[in-house]
Parts: structure tokens; sequence; C-alpha cells
């Protein structure tokens, strides 16, 4: 839970906020759908949370899935003042969401490759073994520290192309 311009230590209750309450951003997570509510309104619709557009000074709160209807995080938007988010609003609110989806999902695919390049060169240390990449189009190459001591080759010698390093094997 993330919020800017609200009173400090307005929202330290909601810190986390249990996924079958009765609030808009729980709500949203879980049934995928948005939620429009205004400050009239959100008593009726949130029986029993705090009242925090009063708290906030907001006349319009709206919740959005980021990510889809099955939502990987959910928006939360108020707004001061009585006028309600038109579709205009709404659709530049959707796009937010959908740039934070792509954010998330990315953040995902990054530990998964750090993941992966942690446990690689776990298993490359174990095996004593090197590994060299090399740029199809410049032809640009590179061996790491340990393929530089398995051929002997010093780590300030470079090794620009593949010719190069061809030269070292045997």
């Amino acid at each position: 839970l993330h919020a800017r311009g609200y009173p400090v230590g307005l929202l330290e209750r909601e810190r986390r906020v249990p996924l079958h309450d009765t609030l808009p951003a729980p709500t949203v997570a879980r049934t995928g759908r948005p939620i429009r509510v205004d400050a009239a309104g959100w008593t009726a619709e949130f029986p029993g949370a705090s009242d925090l557009p009063a708290m906030a000074g907001l006349g319009q709160v709206v919740a959005l899935p980021v990510g889809g209807p099955a939502p990987l995080a959910v928006l939360v938007v108020g707004r001061s003042g009585a006028a309600p988010y038109d579709e205009d609003d709404i659709g530049f609110l959707d796009a937010v969401a959908e740039h934070a989806a792509q954010v998330l999902r990315r953040s995902v695919l990054v530990d998964l490759l750090r993941d992966r390049d942690r446990r690689l060169g776990l298993t490359l240390g174990v095996a004593r073994a090197g590994t060299w990449e090399m740029d199809v189009e410049t032809r640009r190459f590179d061996v790491s520290a340990e393929l530089r001591r398995l051929y002997g080759i010093a780590d300030d010698q470079p090794l620009g192309t593949l010719d190069a390093y061809l030269e070292h094997v045997h």
C-alpha cells in the first residue's frame, strides 16, 4: 500500500488488508471488476470501513484491476470534489493500470532471470566450466574469467573476436 497526499498515518490501519475485506482494493482483486464510488455512497457500499473519503477529503474513488480480470495489483485513485470520473478519465487510468501491469510482469521476468543466472553461475562454478558469448552481428566475442583461466588467457588480454579466441584453443 502506498498513498500520496494523505495525512501521515491515515492509512496505517489499512497497510495490510485481507483479501476478504469489503473495501475497494480487495473487492477488485477478488472480482477483477472496477469500482467507482462517491463519498456519499462509500458507507453504504463499504460498511464497517473507515470513512477514508471524508478523512482524506475525497469526493470520488475509483479502483481498477491492474493486469486484467485476474489482477496482479489494484490501482485506487481518489479525487476531491463531486465531479465523477468520466470515460476519458477512466480510459487514462486504464492506460496507467496497463503500464503498471507491464512493469509488474517485467519485474517477475527479471526476478526469474536473476534466479536462473544465479543457479547457472553456481553450476558453472562447481563444474569449473567457463562460458563465452558472441554478438553475431558485430562478431564481438567475450569469455568468462573461468574460461580465461582454463585457456591461460590473461584478464587484461583483449579478446575482441572469435578468431582471437580460437588462437588460444588447442
